[in-house]
């Protein structure tokens, strides 16, 4: 276990997130200690799949620097977890740029986000085929990819161009709903959904109603991940389609225990059919994909189209003047 100090070169951290202390040994071997402040790492933002919290931040520093071994002893490498955000770290050079590097990466991803515009389409089949298909661009090796990108014949810049396919499926169907979300890089999320929601109740033989209400959901939701390059140039899509539909209400008897003993019930309940498809691509940053649903509610067809668009706050800090 790393040891919990508190000391009096916590204060130090407060001006910056590494600062360095007294050397100790000779060559490659010589170890320095260096405070570092981890708040921006463990920010909201940050909290990412690799590390969530401080003893995160650890096991990372141990597997993936050259820092593997720690005895606590005071001319040794160690950690001191120092307050809530800061580690005393002594080290040699080279375990130290490491762990410099470390944390910037982490930072980075505590900094990056992905703001998506989606919009749920639905469309004529007719109209589909005469618009819509002409606009598509199908994944590299595979031909039933529910995916894909978009392009028109007069743009030359990608990012544009699909963006102004988007506008042509848009304008040749009926917009059903819309969402702007900011999404955190590289972890699961559910990016559209609709869902019809209906009840139904239990039976006893004699058709009395008993009070408990059952909650039944007919639809799809559209889940995934979207990552961000390490150009921060392209968002790489995963999108799965998990969808319900219902194919009938039925009955089917079953035993329960009421006052007078053992009754014979009936069960009104659905019989859902659950389908859906998967698809994954890269679309540049502002770009555009269309996502085909088999799901829908009548004979037209469901499409949804995502516009994702990188969001870094340095930039951002940058472009309303603010310090980093």
């Amino acid at each position: 276990m790393v040891m919990k100090l508190i000391s009096i070169a916590a204060f130090s951290l407060l001006a910056g997130a590494v600062s360095a202390q007294t050397a100790i040994g000779t060559g490659d071997a010589k170890v320095t200690s260096k405070n570092y402040n981890l708040r921006k790492a463990l920010s909201a933002k940050g909290m990412q799949r690799k590390a969530t919290d401080m003893d995160g931040v650890v096991r990372l520093i141990l597997q993936q620097t050259s820092l593997k071994k720690l005895t606590g002893a005071e001319n040794e490498p160690r950690i001191i977890e120092i307050d809530r955000f800061n580690l005393e770290i002594r080290a040699t050079a080279k375990a130290h740029a490491e762990i410099t590097g470390l944390l910037q990466t982490l930072e980075g991803v505590a900094d990056l986000a992905i703001d998506i515009r989606v919009e749920l389409i639905e469309i004529d089949p007719a109209e589909f085929e005469k618009t819509v298909k002409p606009l598509l661009v199908q994944t590299t090796g595979r031909t039933d990819s529910p995916l894909f990108n978009l392009r028109t014949a007069t743009d030359v810049d990608a990012a544009t161009t699909s963006q102004h396919a988007a506008d042509r499926i848009l304008k040749a169907g009926k917009l059903l709903q819309k969402s702007t979300e900011r999404y955190t890089n590289g972890i699961a999320t559910t990016f559209s959904k609709r869902h019809l929601l209906s009840t139904y109740k239990l039976h006893e033989a004699e058709k009395q109603q008993v009070s408990e209400t059952h909650v039944m959901k007919e639809g799809y939701q559209l889940v995934g991940i979207a990552e961000c390059s390490t150009d921060r140039r392209v968002v790489r899509l995963k999108l799965t389609e998990q969808a319900a539909e219902l194919v009938h209400m039925k009955e089917r008897k079953i035993e329960g225990l009421g006052a007078a003993g053992v009754l014979g019930m009936q069960q009104l309940g659905p019989e859902i059919a659950e389908y859906g498809s998967t698809g994954s691509l890269d679309v540049d940053d502002g770009g555009a994909v269309m996502f085909r649903l088999a799901y829908t509610t009548s004979s037209k067809i469901w499409v949804v189209i995502l516009r994702p668009i990188i969001f870094i706050q340095a930039e951002e800090n940058a472009r309303k003047g603010l310090a980093p």
